[in-house]
């Protein structure tokens, strides 16, 4: 491949990396927006996010030239498709933190008393958290990084994911059956922290592409 193919490539990268330190930020600061039950966060994480959306569109574009300038083959056009079907996972990752924001806020506004659950619905937050963590510190280490390393780490904290929300949706049915009166509530939240549980989904789905960019073999994506 020529230099200057070398350089659309690390044009590509970085322009991930930069979408996936902005969507770790947006979920740091809806995480703490939950903490402090603050609706003027929720509404900036939601404006924030919506500027996200545009950037992968760009992204796909210049992935697209790329293929149709360089004509890559092998291993080069490995990459280049892995990150285009990244930036589709990466877009519902943007969606989930929009409604999980979207409607949270709708929650604080409605006056929901979540108290009792405060605690492991921040843990059940961190977890995606985490995972998004991973990712970005690959795609900053990219040239040494091992995906395999970061494939296992993404699905220990998505499985984390699946235990708490897991426990969380058990309590919420309970108190369903118990207080009927205000099921309509605790379906809408478990709603909501549903979108936590997708964002984790979609982090392995993202490391199980890098995975196979880095080494090759079969792909299989969480569905």
């Amino acid at each position: 491949m020529l230099p200057s193919y070398e350089h659309k490539l690390t044009e590509i990268r970085e322009m991930i990396s930069s979408l996936l330190y902005d969507i770790l930020l947006s979920s740091q600061q809806s995480l703490k927006a939950f903490e402090n039950n603050d609706t003027d966060l929720y509404a900036s994480v939601r404006s924030k996010i919506n500027t996200v959306k545009a950037i992968t569109d760009i992204i796909d574009t210049k992935i697209i030239q790329t293929i149709a300038l360089f004509g890559p083959e092998a291993n080069e056009l490995r990459d280049l498709i892995v990150y285009l079907k990244m930036t589709n996972e990466i877009d519902r990752i943007v969606d989930s933190i929009d409604k999980y924001c979207k409607r949270f806020n709708n929650h604080i506004f409605e006056e929901y008393n979540l108290t009792s659950f405060n605690n492991a619905i921040i843990q059940l937050h961190k977890t995606t958290l985490h995972t998004l963590e991973y990712l970005y510190a690959f795609f900053m280490d990219i040239d040494h990084a091992s995906a395999h390393d970061l494939y296992r780490k993404v699905l220990i904290e998505e499985s984390i994911n699946d235990d708490l929300f897991s426990i969380i949706e058990k309590d919420f049915l309970s108190l369903i059956m118990t207080h009927s009166e205000h099921s309509t509530e605790y379906v809408n939240v478990l709603g909501t922290l549903r979108n936590l549980e997708r964002i984790a989904d979609r982090a392995v789905s993202i490391a199980a592409l890098l995975l196979y960019a880095q080494n090759g073999g079969e792909l299989q994506l969480r569905r």
